[in-house]
């Protein structure tokens, strides 16, 4: 409830210009919006508010469009409204699939490590997410590109930054949560090598 009254107060002073400054800063918060959605959507999938979580889910996904079309080429907002695709089995969006995977691949140029590291990790997720949003999708060369992703991701932060973590997280997502037979092996695989120590552990674990 804080962090919704927090969200609801920095929403209202955003500014009202067009200016790239003020689309980013939009954009940033539409996308926390979403990722609180979305948290809200776990809380209730574990309490068995099934239908709550599926309305709090669109709920992040219509925030996450909103982070999109402002423009800035946010490949983490557009991630995340192509996993909620998927999950709420809306339209594929192929071309927006193609898209987010450009603007992620620009950002692995970067000098920054942290930027770098996330690019990763949302290029890791797209290859999962290509078993939907794709007609050609090979789980094979899926599962390959995830590894490589994930390892890039531990090489760049350390294997307990708040990187790795995270995107475990996110991946945990797809076998806790999300749990379908198409992507369940490619989730498996970002989890072991982000951490091959727990490769065992059991899916729900925490």
């Amino acid at each position: 409830a804080e962090a919704d009254r927090h969200l609801a107060r920095w929403k209202a002073l955003l500014p009202e210009d067009d200016s790239l400054p003020s689309r980013e800063l939009k954009a940033e918060c539409w996308g926390l919006h979403g990722a609180s959605h979305k948290r809200k959507a776990e809380l209730y999938f574990r309490r068995g508010a099934r239908d709550k979580a599926q309305q709090a889910l669109r709920d992040a996904r219509a925030a996450y469009a909103v982070a999109m079309d402002q423009g800035t080429q946010s490949h983490w907002a557009a991630t995340q409204f192509l996993c909620l695709t998927a999950v709420l089995g809306a339209r594929p969006e192929p071309e927006l699939w193609a898209a987010t995977r450009g603007w992620a691949l620009v950002d692995l140029k970067r000098a920054d490590v942290s930027t770098r590291a996330w690019a990763h990790g949302s290029l890791a997720e797209l290859e999962l997410l290509a078993s939907y949003h794709q007609r050609e999708f090979s789980p094979e060369k899926a599962q390959a590109a995830i590894a490589d992703h994930c390892e890039q991701i531990v090489g760049l932060t350390g294997p307990d930054s708040f990187h790795v973590a995270s995107t475990v997280r996110q991946f945990r997502r797809y076998l806790d949560w999300w749990d379908r037979p198409e992507w369940r092996g490619l989730a498996q695989q970002a989890i072991r090598t982000l951490r091959p120590a727990t490769q065992d552990e059991p899916a729900g674990a925490r």
